[in-house]
C-alpha cells in the first residue's frame, strides 16, 4: 500500500516536472519581451528625435547661411554705393569748381551757380571741363540739308595692306594704354593722328558758344570717317595671321586711338554732340537708334561679365540703380528732340518762289527745339559724370578697341553698355555678388 502511494506519489512528481519550468517562466518571458518592446520603442523614439532634431539644425543652418549671404551681398552693395556716391560728391565738386571758373568766381563758395554741363569725352562718364568759346552767344544756326551728310561707302575688310605701316617690333605691348580721360581745367590733347580738316572744324566750333550750336556736318563726316578707317583696319587685322597679325592689329588699335581723341576733342567742343552721336549710324550717317540687342553683343565682345571683377560689378549696378531712371528719361527725351529736328529739317525745303510760308515759325521752333536739347544733354551729361563708370577703366585698349569695332555703324555708348553691364550682373542666379 505504502509503495504504491509512493509510486503514485512519484509518478505525479514526474509528470509534474515538466511543467514546473514552465509555469515559473512564463512571466518572466513577459516581462523580458515587454522590456525588449520598451526599449526597442525608446530606441525609435530617441533616433527619431535624433533625426528631427538633424533637419531642425540643417534648416537652421540653412536659413542662418541665406541670411549671412544676403547680408553679404547687402554689405558689398553697400560699399559699392558709398564708393559710387563719393566719386559723385567729388565729380560734383570738380563740376562746380568749372562752372565757379567759368563764371569768373573764385570758388564754389558764395557763388550762385546754375546747373552747367561738363561734358565727358565719349559718354563714358569722365570728370572733363568745359572747353568753350570766348565768342559770345550766337542764335542757333540751321545746318544744311541733309545735316547728316550723304552716305558713305561701308567698310569693306580688306587685307592686312590696309593697316598703317609699322616697324615689325612694333606690337601691341608696346603701345600705351588709352589715356584716362583729363581732370577738370586740363587742355584737350590733339588727335594722335593728325586730320586738318577735324581741326579747322573743332576751332570753329570752339569759338562759338557751346550751348547754342548745331553739331558742324563736317564733324560729324570726320568723326564717320575716323572711326570707318578704324573699322576697316580692325577688320583686315582679324583676317590676318602669324607676325603680321600683331602688326595690323597694332595699326588698327592707332586708328582707334586717333578716333578715340578726336570724339574726346569734339565732345568737349560741341555739347550736342553727346546726343547725335550715340543716335547716328554711320553706315547711312541718318538718325537712327542701335537695333534690339546691339550693346549686349558689344559687352560680349569686350569680354562681359568675366572682364569684370565682383567689386566692379557692384559700382556698375549701384550706378545703375542711382542713375538709370533718369538717364533713359532723358535720352527718350533727347531721341523725340532729336526726331523733331530731323522732321523741321525735312520739312524746310524752300517752296516755288524761294520762300517757305512758315520760314519764320519753323526757325522759331527749331532754336527752341536746340535750347531744349541742350538743356537735356547738359543734364545728362551732369548724371553721367557724378555717377558715371567708364568701360576704358576695367578693360585694355585692345579689348576696348574690339567693343568698339563691334559696335560699328553706331559709336560706343559707355551708359547703355553699363545698363547692360548691371543687367546681366542681377540676372546671375548669385545677383553678381550684389
Amino acid at each position: 500500500m505504502a509503495s504504491g502511494r509512493g509510486d503514485s506519489d512519484a509518478g505525479g512528481s514526474a509528470a509534474a516536472a515538466p511543467g514546473a519550468p514552465e509555469a515559473a517562466g512564463g512571466p518572466c518571458a513577459t516581462r523580458r519581451e515587454r522590456r525588449l518592446a520598451s526599449n526597442r520603442e525608446a530606441q525609435r523614439r530617441y533616433k527619431q528625435r535624433v533625426k528631427n532634431s538633424t533637419v531642425t539644425m540643417q534648416q537652421e543652418v540653412l536659413t542662418r547661411s541665406a541670411e549671412v549671404s544676403a547680408l553679404l551681398r547687402t554689405n558689398v552693395a553697400l560699399r559699392a554705393r558709398e564708393r559710387v556716391l563719393q566719386r559723385a560728391i567729388e565729380g560734383s565738386g570738380v563740376q562746380l569748381a568749372v562752372i565757379s571758373r567759368q563764371l569768373g568766381g573764385d570758388g564754389p563758395s558764395g557763388t550762385d551757380t546754375p546747373e552747367l554741363p561738363t561734358p565727358s569725352a565719349d559718354g563714358s562718364g569722365g570728370l572733363i571741363g568745359w572747353v568753350g568759346g570766348s565768342g559770345g552767344s550766337t542764335p542757333p544756326e540751321r545746318p544744311p540739308h541733309n545735316w547728316l551728310g550723304a552716305p558713305p561707302s561701308p567698310p569693306a575688310a580688306a587685307g592686312c595692306a590696309g593697316t598703317p605701316e609699322l616697324s615689325a617690333g612694333a606690337g601691341l605691348a608696346d603701345l600705351p594704354d588709352l589715356p584716362d580721360f583729363p581732370s577738370e581745367g586740363a587742355p584737350p590733347l590733339p588727335p594722335l593722328l593728325s586730320n586738318p580738316a577735324a581741326e579747322r572744324v573743332l576751332e570753329r566750333v570752339r569759338g562759338s558758344e557751346p550751348s547754342l550750336q548745331a553739331v558742324p556736318r563736317e564733324l560729324l563726316e570726320a568723326i564717320g570717317d575716323s572711326f570707318r578707317r578704324f573699322v576697316q583696319a580692325h577688320r583686315a587685322a582679324e583676317q590676318c595671321a602669324g607676325p603680321d597679325a600683331e602688326v595690323a592689329h597694332a595699326g588698327a588699335l592707332l586708328l582707334f586711338r586717333d578716333a578715340h581723341e578726336l570724339v574726346r576733342n569734339a565732345n568737349m567742343a560741341c555739347l550736342l554732340l553727346r546726343s547725335q552721336l550715340r543716335n547716328i549710324n554711320f553706315e547711312t550717317m541718318a538718325f537712327d537708334a542701335p537695333p534690339p540687342g546691339h550693346w549686349r553683343r558689344v559687352v560680349a565682345h569686350a569680354g562681359g561679365l568675366e572682364a569684370l571683377s565682383p567689386e566692379a560689378q557692384a559700382d556698375v549696378v549701384e550706378s545703375w540703380r542711382l542713375a538709370g531712371s533718369g538717364m533713359a528719361r532723358l535720352r527718350a527725351q533727347q531721341q523725340a528732340l532729336l526726331r523733331e529736328l530731323a522732321a523741321l529739317e525735312e520739312g524746310s525745303a524752300p517752296a516755288e518762289g524761294g520762300v517757305h510760308p512758315q520760314a519764320e515759325e519753323r526757325q522759331l521752333r527749331y532754336a527752341e527745339l536746340l535750347a531744349e536739347l541742350t538743356a537735356s544733354c547738359g543734364q545728362d551729361a551732369a548724371l553721367a559724370n557724378v555717377y558715371g563708370w567708364k568701360l576704358s577703366s576695367v578693360v585694355g585698349a585692345p579689348t576696348l578697341a574690339r567693343a568698339v569695332a563691334s559696335s560699328w555703324p553706331f559709336w560706343l555708348d559707355a551708359w547703355a553698355c553699363t545698363e547692360v553691364i548691371a543687367q546681366l550682373a542681377m540676372e546671375r542666379p548669385d545677383g553678381g555678388g550684389v
